[in-house]
């Protein structure tokens, strides 16, 4: 039967697997979804707000005042790259001066993390003086390549139809060989990149210590609720000891990109 399903997140629990990957992230047919934000009802003094802004840890603030799937406990990234989320077009500005324009000359480059058994992720970054902006991403389960093509294309285009960005690199995972033929065939050239997670996460914590990588909201809301979630696996032995670090396989992929 039909069911309307209402909630406040709780985390990336059986909730958000249930009722919010479908729809949100899968766009399975059959299911639908909406997000309203706290921040967003009138009827809430702006005062209050503030103060749980001020008083609350942040990853709380954001479940409860912004409605995002957030993970508390072995959190990978966490709330370090909240303030690196340019959501107005004058923040966008700053670090895009020609915003919404984006010149085919700004150099450019696509990660792309190939799934199986799970979805396959791109993410298309351009390289400014203010360091590495996310301003496209692709997810899509149980497609051919020439589906991600279309759709990573598309992206390349969206800024200025008439002169895309042509990236410089297109990154894919070294163990994906057949699949970065695959991309050859299409007249892609895949330059392999380490399938490292663990250096993967320190680079990208590196930038965002050092303000060098910024996400812009309206072009990679997948990916920015993906880092919030993701975490690390646990790693204690049955002997009290420390396994090798590794993070959750479930909703990894555009980070992984």
């Amino acid at each position: 039967g039909q069911a309307w399903i209402t909630t406040s997140p709780n985390g990336p629990d059986w909730v958000y697997d249930a009722f919010w990957l479908p729809p949100a992230v899968r766009q399975e047919p059959g299911y639908w979804a909406c997000r309203y934000k706290t921040l967003a009802n009138p009827y809430i003094d702006p005062a209050e707000v503030e103060k749980a802004r001020k008083d609350m840890d942040p990853l709380m603030f954001q479940q409860e005042f912004e409605a995002d799937f957030v993970s508390f406990q072995g959190a990978v990234y966490g709330s370090s790259f909240e303030h690196l989320i340019l959501r107005t077009d004058a923040e966008i500005q700053r670090v895009l001066p020609t915003w919404p324009r984006l010149e085919s000359t700004l150099p450019a480059l696509v990660g792309i993390d190939i799934g199986v058994d799970h979805p396959t992720a791109a993410v298309l970054l351009v390289s400014t003086p203010k360091g590495l902006v996310v301003v496209g991403e692709h997810l899509a389960r149980g497609k051919g390549t020439r589906h991600h093509v279309d759709q990573i294309l598309q992206l390349l285009g969206r800024f200025n139809p008439s002169d895309p960005l042509q990236p410089e690199t297109w990154a894919i995972d070294r163990s994906a060989a057949l699949a970065a033929i695959d991309f050859g065939t299409f007249g892609i050239t895949c330059q392999q990149a380490p399938n490292s997670v663990t250096d993967g996460i320190r680079r990208v914590q590196t930038w965002i210590n050092a303000q060098q990588i910024w996400f812009v909201e309206r072009l990679c809301p997948q990916l920015i609720q993906q880092m919030r979630g993701y975490r690390y696996a646990e790693n204690i032995k049955r002997d009290g000891g420390l396994g090798a670090e590794t993070v959750v396989k479930l909703n990894d992929d555009l980070p992984d990109a």
